[in-house]
């Protein structure tokens, strides 16, 4: 049975770091993970299958697809354009959005270190938040 409604935002251009953590755990609650990240794969079985087989077959395509649902549903429709061509495959999906967001090139470089440089404590900002957007800079910067 698939979880509620997403309780985090939907990949943008702006915050794969934080969805992809979120969407992890997303992914664990339906044990779709490893699905997702190709350490699990479809059984094989020999023909005839009993009534186990059928079910675990069943169970992983279930799992499956609704892997590809919620990675589906949990990116905002510009990211959806990526997916298209590969909704059904839910592991090419994670590996898409890794690919488009984690570019190993100097502009994502300048980019974050530009942010890392300009870094400072906002107006009415809290020092929890200060220290939450310092944490995801940290992130950021380790992905690089």
């Amino acid at each position: 049975m698939a979880p509620g409604p997403a309780a985090f935002p939907k990949l943008s251009n702006r915050n794969y770091q934080q969805w992809h953590l979120d969407m992890e755990a997303r992914l664990r609650t339906i044990a779709a993970l490893r699905i997702v990240k190709g350490q699990e794969s479809r059984p094989s079985f020999t023909e005839p299958l009993d009534a186990g087989e059928r079910r675990d077959l069943r169970d992983f395509d279930n799992r499956r697809d609704l892997a590809a649902g919620e990675i589906w549903g949990c990116v905002e429709r510009e990211q959806q354009t990526h997916l298209e061509a590969i909704r059904d495959d839910p592991e090419a999906m994670w590996v898409k959005l890794e690919s488009v967001h984690m570019q190993k090139h100097p502009g994502t470089r300048f980019n974050t270190y530009n942010a890392l440089l300009s870094f400072s404590k906002l107006e009415d900002e809290s020092l929890s938040s200060l220290s939450t957007r310092a944490s995801q800079l940290k992130s950021d910067m380790k992905a690089l």
